[in-house]
């Protein structure tokens, strides 16, 4: 990971516990994020030509 994709704040040698809420922060705000979308929603292009939103998610997942 380059230092232009890390989180703020975060290194490569971060103590675990700092990884690890960085994570968890990371998927909380990705869940919120999708929880609420509808079939509609999740079929709506995403920033990525070619890709939904649907495409995405089961790419990361």
């Amino acid at each position: 990971m380059s230092a232009a994709q890390r989180p703020p704040g975060l290194c490569p040698s971060a103590p675990l516990h700092v990884i690890r809420a960085a994570k968890r922060e990371a998927t909380q705000r990705l869940l919120g994020a999708t929880m609420g979308l509808s079939d509609d929603e999740w079929q709506a292009p995403s920033r990525l030509a070619g890709w939904t939103r649907a495409h995405i998610a089961t790419h990361i997942a």
